[in-house]
């Protein structure tokens, strides 16, 4: 109305039926600007009122608070107005593709103006796996309602990917970026697939992604709404993998024991090297901060919980051996 200029709008153009992109048989698909799209429409179909906030600068005095866009070719003096919607033209830039990775690094630029991450990176490789870990991110209630940290940037999605991999093989494999791209490739059809083959790459993913919605679900059982332990997605691969070793521990005495170890690790931290600290714990906490996406790493910081749980639930004095833990003795002034 006012003549201020509104951002520009990306839409992809689909040329060609036969594109792999195509799910609906539609000419366009936004790539960016579908929120201010959904309001243009909404207020053309009537959906909401103008408020006072709303001002015509070339006629300031005209009321436009509490109008509705049908409104506007009832009332008098307001036929102007409505002409000036409905001539004006939208700036859309078209996009022709085929490739999911460049349209979802767009959108990713337009809207965050930052690199994108390795998970947003993994997720444009499509394929069944990332389309099954979408879809669990959107349909589970750990993520609904257990975990406390958010998904601005895809954690929920690398979170539950590091949780495939946890599942997909037998030995521990390290959270790499060449693992985890590795096995979401692993359920991408090629080009030259067959149906068959596609078939056994989609009942595989889903069968695995079946076991980590269980085990998630199982996990959640242990946690409160928006839990604190879960305020982190980094030690909730370690919850997951002691669960998955452990399946019949007492969902109450795992989260009283995680409370206590918390706790311990807590007051450890502040005691300070000259009061003679616990330094299983603090070699747990280390682990924690440095090369935590390891295999080494995670399977020690398992065999401390485990040793410390076996223990009770409340007894931290006890220290393990570098041997023990599977570490080298460190040099005492590092």
């Amino acid at each position: 109305i006012n003549g201020y200029d509104i951002p520009k709008f990306y839409f992809h153009y689909i040329i060609s039926n036969d594109n792999p992109l195509n799910k609906t048989d539609r000419k366009y698909a936004i790539i960016d600007g579908k929120q201010r799209l959904n309001t243009i429409v909404e207020f053309i179909e009537d959906g909401f009122e103008l408020d006072e906030t709303v001002k015509w600068l070339d006629f300031p005095d005209l009321k436009l608070n509490n109008i509705k866009y049908s409104d506007l070719a009832q009332k008098k003096g307001y036929f102007d107005f409505k002409s000036k919607i409905d001539n004006f033209k939208l700036d859309i830039i078209h996009v022709t593709t085929d490739e999911f990775d460049r349209i979802e690094e767009m959108f990713l630029r337009l809207n965050e103006g930052v690199a994108v991450n390795n998970a947003e990176k993994r997720n444009s490789i499509g394929g069944y796996l990332i389309e099954g870990i979408t879809r669990l991110v959107s349909t589970s209630d750990f993520f609904k309602k257990k975990a406390k940290f958010g998904n601005k940037r895809m954690e929920h999605q690398d979170l539950v990917s590091k949780l495939c991999l946890i599942d997909e093989y037998e030995s521990l494999e390290g959270f790499t970026k060449k693992n985890l791209d590795s096995l979401v490739r692993k359920y991408k059809p090629k080009k030259t697939s067959s149906a068959t083959e596609k078939r056994s790459l989609k009942s595989g993913a889903e069968n695995l992604l079946s076991l980590v919605e269980g085990r998630l679900e199982n996990l959640g059982r242990i946690f409160d709404d928006k839990d604190v332990m879960l305020r982190s997605k980094g030690i909730i691969p370690l919850y997951y993998l002691f669960l998955k070793r452990n399946p019949k521990i007492s969902h109450r005495k795992f989260k009283e024991f995680l409370l206590n170890f918390d706790q311990a690790r807590a007051v450890n931290r502040k005691i300070g090297r000259k009061e003679n600290p616990n330094t299983t714990l603090l070699q747990f906490d280390r682990l924690n901060q440095q090369g935590a996406h390891q295999a080494k790493s995670l399977e020690t910081r398992l065999k401390i919980m485990t040793f410390y749980f076996e223990k009770g639930t409340s007894d931290f004095k006890d220290e393990m051996s570098y041997s023990q833990i599977g570490l080298e003795e460190e040099n005492e002034s590092v």
